[in-house]
């Protein structure tokens, strides 16, 4: 499993840094350069960048002190990491599948959790978190996770072994929220398919029902601290202004989700569900009304089909913290959210292989062992997809083109393609972005100073000075769009020509 999904993913070692948080994260980030002591106090303390991840500040340092700002490092560990996630993922589908139905052959669960891990590794929604260096937080974090969940579901318990998965825990929460969702993922396995729990909450009354709960309380306190950190971080950092979001846009985002679950074609890394600009198609409501759809109909059978009740429940869990806490009156989902929660519905997958393999068994339904075969060669065309997608993030210009390909007004992808554009020496193709960029949002105070910062490098003080006075207007808070506005003056004065002597 660790070979197939590393040699899946060898492309990306191929790759350079994309702008997507890398120069906030990495490349202007000085303080990712030693683990020195004054380092370390700052990867500790720091909401940089709007996250607590002081153990991704470390790993980050690791490897820089190993190859310095060399990206196919970072890419090779954020690879390995995802051959490390999908070893658990197949592991942990194994135990599951036992405890659902322990007289299933080993063969047939075997296959059954190959399938669910190999669905996990190749989906092309999983990319974006192997493909950007900035989202090894992500990666690392559900790896500590996943080793919880492994030690948690362990058939034979040993000594330590709880203790054990609350410090991996703990270790989850201090590299991102990511893996906030555990305790509710064992709790919704303690009901099925464990059966310590009774489906009735009323009934938990008894000692064994006590025990299993008590063994998720420390995890429960840990997911809390993780949640008012991350509450903390959101509303002392960049994003302090930004609020609670309609219930109704949450529900829409896990009927987003799940659509790209079904149809991942035509990608983005990050689309805008809601917000006056770059939103995607669909109704809200018509989302939010499928979501509770699905819901019902999964309550309605949870009797006779527990698993999908507890996946559904478990995707809706993991996508909230980012589904209701919006950005500037934006609704963001990217592709990084879906790593996780998505893992349920590949563990039900793999369920239905092992289904039809038993079933063909014990020749009791053998017409369905056909269609559960085709589904191998599906994984044929997803790995192709993958292979696509991850030359997609070669380099930022290839994204953003990518992007522009498939949402040509798009605002964020004019944006982060001019200054790439500009660095690689096509100077009027990254002005013209950022003018289209200008054209869709004449307010965007960021992008007129980064087009400031341009055209002041061409030497054109005049034009730039205009754009760093309307960066100044529009964000009277942006000190160094004041600083560069003063400083294009004091160019255009001086330069020849201008009749200033």
């Amino acid at each position: 499993m660790f070979a197939v999904t590393v040699i899946a993913y060898l492309p990306s070692l191929s790759n350079s840094f994309v702008n997507l948080d890398e120069e906030i994260d990495l490349i202007y980030n000085p303080h990712i350069r030693d683990l020195g002591w004054e380092n370390l106090k700052w990867m500790w303390t720091t909401f940089h960048n709007s996250s607590y991840q002081p153990l991704c500040w470390m790993l980050f340092a690791a490897i820089y002190k190993l190859r310095g700002l060399d990206a196919l490092t970072y890419h090779l560990a954020s690879v390995l990491l995802h051959g490390v996630n999908a070893v658990f993922v197949f592991s942990i589908c194994h135990r599951l599948f036992l405890a659902a139905e322990a007289d299933s052959s080993a063969w047939a669960r075997s296959t059954g959790a190959a399938f669910g891990a190999l669905l996990f590794a190749l989906h092309p929604a999983q990319v974006l978190c192997v493909a950007s260096a900035s989202a090894t937080a992500d990666l690392l974090s559900i790896t500590f996770a996943l080793a919880a969940s492994w030690l948690y579901l362990a058939r034979s318990p040993y000594p330590g072994r709880l203790t054990t998965a609350w410090f991996l825990f703990a270790c989850s929460a201090l590299t991102r929220w990511q893996g906030v969702v555990l305790p509710v993922a064992f709790l919704l396995l303690n009901v099925y398919p464990l059966r310590r729990l009774d489906p009735d909450p009323r009934q938990w009354r008894g000692a064994r029902a006590r025990a299993a709960l008590l063994e998720l309380a420390p995890f429960a306190a840990i997911a809390l601290g993780t949640i008012a950190i991350y509450l903390l971080v959101k509303d002392t950092g960049a994003e302090s202004k930004h609020g609670a979001l309609h219930p109704l846009m949450a529900a829409y985002g896990l009927a987003f989700f799940l659509k790209i679950l079904v149809w991942p074609i035509g990608l983005l890394p990050i689309y805008v569900l809601e917000g006056p600009f770059d939103r995607v198609a669909g109704s809200p409501a018509l989302g939010a009304a499928a979501a509770a759809g699905v819901t019902a109909a999964l309550l309605a059978a949870r009797k006779r089909w527990p698993a999908g009740l507890s996946a559904w429940l478990f995707y809706a869990a993991a996508l909230a913290p980012p589904l209701l806490v919006s950005r500037g009156g934006r609704l963001y989902a990217s592709l990084r959210y879906s790593y996780l929660p998505y893992i349920g519905f590949f563990a039900l997958a793999g369920a239905a292989v092992v289904f039809g393999l038993e079933a063909w068994r014990r020749r009791t339904r053998t017409a369905v062992f056909a269609p559960v075969m085709l589904a191998f060669p599906a994984l044929l065309l997803l790995a192709a997809a993958t292979r696509a997608e991850i030359s997609y993030y070669s380099d930022p210009v290839a994204l953003w083109t990518r992007v522009l390909s498939l949402r040509p007004n798009s605002l964020l992808a004019h944006d982060l393609i001019a200054k790439p554009l500009m660095q690689a020496g096509r100077i009027d193709e990254g002005l013209a972005h950022f003018k289209s960029s200008l054209e869709i949002n004449p307010n965007g105070a960021l992008t007129r100073y980064n087009y400031g910062v341009a055209l002041y490098r061409l030497g054109r003080f005049g034009e730039s000075a205009s754009q760093f006075r309307e960066a100044v207007r529009l964000d009277p808070s942006n000190h160094e769009a004041k600083l560069a506005y003063d400083s294009a003056l004091k160019e255009e004065k001086a330069a020849p020509g201008s009749g200033a002597r």
